[in-house]
């Protein structure tokens, strides 16, 4: 009996370690509250090529980002609305990164690396 009872106590104190390791957030999962995710969050380029980005918030804290590059000579981004930005590589391969700031909470960014290639000039025409 006492042996019975010492199992039991320890099933749940287990499952109540599970439970409170679950966090209960009352959310359903998902991204953090004001997250930010930048999509694509990877691509290749050509040199002086441009790519859309767009940035997805979750939650509602603020439906606005700030767009940047980290690098001083990766490129230029053009914001175009609320959450998309265009971006245009520069004319020297190498990796870079695009940074979304959320303009709600500064401290929630996300960032898409960009891959630039130096491709070899196309054939000449016919």
């Amino acid at each position: 009996m006492v042996r019975t009872r010492a199992i039991c106590l320890t099933v749940l104190l287990l499952i109540a370690t599970v439970i409170a390791g679950c966090g209960g957030g009352g959310g359903g999962g998902g991204a953090e509250f004001g997250a930010v995710e930048v999509s694509p969050a990877s691509v290749i380029l050509a040199v002086n090529a441009q790519e859309l980005f767009t940035a997805e918030l979750a939650g509602s804290a603020g439906t606005s980002v700030d767009w940047s590059v980290q690098e001083p000579t990766g490129g230029s981004v053009v914001q175009t609305s609320d959450t998309t930005a265009v971006y245009t590589a520069p004319s020297v391969g190498g990796t870079y990164h695009i940074i979304a700031t959320s303009r709600a909470d500064t401290a929630k960014t996300a960032t898409a690396e960009v891959r630039v290639n130096m491709l070899p000039p196309p054939p000449p025409g016919p």
